[in-house]
């Protein structure tokens, strides 16, 4: 093995000792508290209580330790999208606070009702769940002085809105197929049986990992072209993608540097260090050696983050254009006065979901997303620009978009993954 080749070796152990702790290493107790085992008085600790059962449904029947965490998953993934639903309720009542409160307790309750002492091996959506905690924690702690504070409280909301789609789609693409079964009924196989592809596992695992900084580039930035040039817009406040850049770099590199892969990434994974570690220094110490404020730290921070996530195996998913598609050759408008839009696909294609990104004019609205018939989603618009997955799974020649109520709703975009 030659020189350069022993030194990025010896990186990635030296990166992974430097990440073992890490903000990634930390549990979600340690982050918020717990208290839904302690319980306490009033509606929100029977919320909790109620929310922890329902975790928790049948949970002791299992028979396995595969036949708990699919059931686990199952139980938790159908909690949270229940109470996403709320709290988008709420959102749309300019209730705020309370659903960011709503999201909050449910990712509390679903990391606790993990039995840890008994299941060590946790599936990839419990750390995202735990991770999930520490981000929104972070992201309260640099905007809670910042005003106005409706705008923080949207940019809140954008990040676990937004997160906790990336943890459905990691359900159903990630645990569920791969990695349950790769740990807990094929143990960690080298030479795996022809049932379940080694090879189809390290490709999404990675692709997983790389899948969670697309999501804060794509959630929080937007691209536009002056005079031909490149250059980005935060979405929200840019305080909140400086520090959830700086979080998430750190959490993927450990991600990509205990992937199979790791070694091949070494560049990669010391330049997120790197960056993580130079955002950190200008948020919590001041360092104004790279950064001279925060402008000029989004202006150069977002080109690098995205150059990274473009030499990550050429760019995410979410940059792979022969898996992804924009359905929209320009933007269309959704309106009282034009409340329907059919989107053709390629005939017959079968569509894994889409990203839409789009805004609300005027005031806040809704929209339904159909396919083949079926509602499959009726996002919330705020007065922001955020992007929303919606999970589709189904082979379809269109997809019909549907004004509700509310104002005027600007679709700039659909990106369609095959």
């Amino acid at each position: 093995m030659g020189k350069l080749k022993i030194e990025r070796v010896m990186g990635i152990f030296v990166l992974m000792l430097f990440l073992s702790i890490s903000p990634g290493g930390l549990f979600a107790k340690e982050l918020y508290g717990t208290g839904v085992g302690n319980g306490g008085e009033g509606a929100r600790a029977r919320k909790l209580q109620e929310l922890k059962r329902e975790m928790e449904n049948k949970l002791s029947d299992s028979k396995s330790n595969l036949d708990y965490l699919y059931k686990w998953c199952g139980n938790v993934t159908g909690v949270l999208k229940k109470e996403l639903r709320k709290a988008d309720e709420l959102i749309r009542r300019e209730n705020l606070i309370s659903a960011k409160e709503v999201l909050i307790d449910a990712l509390l309750v679903a990391s606790e009702s993990y039995n840890s002492k008994q299941y060590s091996e946790e599936p990839t959506i419990k750390k995202m769940i735990n991770k999930a905690l520490y981000y929104a924690q972070a992201l309260e702690g640099v905007l809670v002085n910042q005003k106005p504070a409706k705008l923080s409280l949207l940019t809140e909301l954008l990040f676990l809105k937004g997160y906790l789609n990336l943890i459905f789609v990691t359900e159903e693409k990630l645990d569920r197929p791969f990695y349950i079964p790769y740990h807990h009924k094929y143990g960690k196989c080298r030479k795996c049986p022809q049932e379940f592809n080694l090879e189809d596992f390290v490709k999404r695992y990675f692709e997983y990992a790389v899948d969670e900084l697309s999501f804060i580039l794509e959630q929080f930035t937007r691209t536009i072209y002056l005079y031909g040039e490149e250059q980005f817009v935060p979405v929200g406040r840019v305080e909140a993608f400086l520090k959830l850049t700086e979080l998430g770099a750190g959490f993927v590199a450990e991600e990509i540097a205990n992937t199979f892969e790791g070694y091949y990434y070494a560049d990669e994974v010391i330049e997120l260090v790197t960056l993580s570690e130079e955002i950190r220094d200008f948020l919590l110490f001041n360092d104004t050696t790279v950064f001279w404020n925060v402008p000029d730290a989004f202006k150069k921070v977002a080109p690098r983050f995205k150059n990274i996530i473009m030499q990550l195996g050429n760019g995410s998913t979410s940059y792979q254009e022969d898996v992804q598609t924009d359905l929209l050759p320009s933007s269309i408008i959704l309106s009282e006065r034009n409340p329907f839009e059919r989107v053709l696909t390629k005939s017959g294609s079968y569509i894994r979901g889409i990203n839409l990104r789009m805004e609300a004019r005027g005031s806040a609205a809704r929209i339904a997303v159909m396919v083949n018939g079926k509602l499959k989603s009726d996002p919330y618009i705020p007065a922001v620009d955020p992007s929303y997955y919606v999970a589709i799974g189904e082979y379809a020649d269109s997809i019909e978009l549907k004004h509700l109520n509310g104002g005027a709703v600007i679709v700039y975009s659909i990106i369609m993954d095959y």
